[in-house]
């Protein structure tokens, strides 16, 4: 029979297995983030490029906007994604990503 603490149940150990095959322990988890292990783990990582923003034509925003009857910051951001390229936003906004 386990033991009272404070009028408790001490915490059950949690270990939960993951479809990817991976194991988690409550109790690892907790003493890695108390030694400060995501701490280190951020500061491991080389920082990202940052990735070229394209600024879409207003033209082309309004010509999106008034066939495809879409609000603005749906036309900006397809535009965005679409690298400023007017056809493939219109595939984008018809076919969708594929």
């Amino acid at each position: 029979m386990a033991t009272v603490v404070n009028g408790r149940f001490p915490e059950a150990e949690v270990i939960v297995t993951f479809g990817d095959g991976w194991s988690y322990s409550k109790t690892k988890m907790e003493l890695f983030r108390a030694a400060g292990g995501f701490d280190k783990l951020k500061e491991n990582q080389p920082a990202k490029a940052a990735a070229p923003s394209v600024v879409p034509k207003k033209e082309d925003v309004k010509k999106l906007m008034a066939e495809m009857e879409i609000p603005k910051s749906l036309a900006e951001s397809t535009l965005v994604a679409a690298n400023g390229d007017l056809k493939r936003a219109y595939e984008l906004l018809i076919y969708g990503d594929s």
